[in-house]
């Protein structure tokens, strides 16, 4: 008899079917599965999934992820007398191969519970060594189900990446990274959305740089942040125009700050004559270079994008961001 239920995140999402379907196929079935609807936010919705479990383990699956047929099998395998939970890679079509799906014992979460964070799941996996528990990273042993699937993985995240959807996803991560000081996290991320074939990847790199200029007191609503999805979804799409060209911006050799504000001005000037044709070949040459100062240019052109005209307050705030960001000691 298995030791371990599968609980199931659901929002109202059409495709939940697709994740139980997949739980059904399991090469060690689960004792139950449970499905928690409509409960909002994130936190609360675990601690109400782990209060309803009635076995040792469970196995958190949202709406929109896809379990391979061994998932369970190997990350019950994982889960030692010290473990509090076991996590695998997922794999996401706009962000690649990135950590997904986790396998919890159910006394630890009712030990320590979610938290209300800017990002509860890390904040619960932090917090697992100051009460004897740990973490297990799994790889898994088989290939992926799925020719989609170009690594091996424990599922897939297939959620309906509209532009809306991809920006708030991407926004949020900029948030965190920004809240957590976690420059590391953020370049990961980052390149990973360079390395995507997806045709949003370049809206998401722009919602994350988005992300990282926010905080809690200045972050968009949703209805806000669809507003500006929608608005740079056109921008970035928009054809060849015959709009003037800027003035360049500045070597990589001044300062930070000044590197980050011409460079932003240049974002300025895109934005108001709408020409996305240069923005997107100043960027990719920022993606493409290894000079010093890359990220304040690529997060200054990103910036003045977004934000439009800024006064010397708001910009000098923004410089001080990265600098505070990128001198913050790797995110434990």
């Amino acid at each position: 008899m298995s030791d371990v239920t599968a609980v199931v995140l659901s929002l109202g999402e059409p495709y939940v079917e697709r994740a139980l379907a997949s739980l059904r196929c399991q090469t060690s079935r689960a004792a139950a599965i449970v499905r928690i609807d409509h409960v909002r936010p994130f936190h609360r919705a675990m601690n109400e999934a782990a209060a309803q479990v009635g076995t040792p383990f469970f196995l958190q699956l949202d709406a929109d992820m896809i379990a391979n047929d061994w998932c369970v099998e190997e990350l019950r395998a994982a889960m030692e007398d010290d473990t509090g939970m076991a996590t695998g890679p997922l794999w996401d079509p706009l962000m690649g191969v990135e950590p997904g799906i986790k396998l919890f014992r159910t006394e630890c979460v009712r030990q320590l519970l979610f938290r209300d964070r800017i990002s509860p799941d890390v904040d619960f996996y932090q917090r697992l060594p100051a009460h004897a528990w740990r973490a297990a990273f799994v790889l898994p042993s088989r290939p992926s189900r799925s020719a989609a699937t170009p690594w091996p993985t424990f599922g897939r995240h297939e959620p309906d990446y509209t532009p809306a959807y991809a920006y708030k996803r991407a926004h949020l991560l900029g948030v965190r990274y920004r809240r957590r000081r976690d420059f590391a996290g953020l370049r990961w991320r980052y390149e990973r959305l360079l390395k995507s074939s997806h045709p949003l990847a370049v809206l998401a790199r722009i919602a994350l740089v988005a992300g990282v200029f926010r905080d809690g007191t200045d972050a968009s609503s949703d209805a806000d942040t669809v507003e500006e999805a929608l608005w740079m979804h056109r921008f970035v799409n928009q054809p060849v125009s015959d709009a003037a060209e800027p003035h360049q911006p500045v070597a990589s050799t001044a300062g930070n700050c000044e590197l980050f504000t011409s460079w932003h001005d240049v974002g300025v000037h895109c934005r108001r004559a709408m020409d996305s044709p240069m923005f997107r070949r100043l960027l990719d040459a920022a993606d493409r270079s290894q000079q010093t100062g890359v990220w304040y240019q690529r997060l200054g052109l990103c910036h003045g994008v977004i934000f439009g005209a800024c006064g010397t307050a708001r910009l000098q705030g923004a410089c001080a961001v990265l600098a505070e960001l990128m001198a913050a000691p790797p995110a434990s």
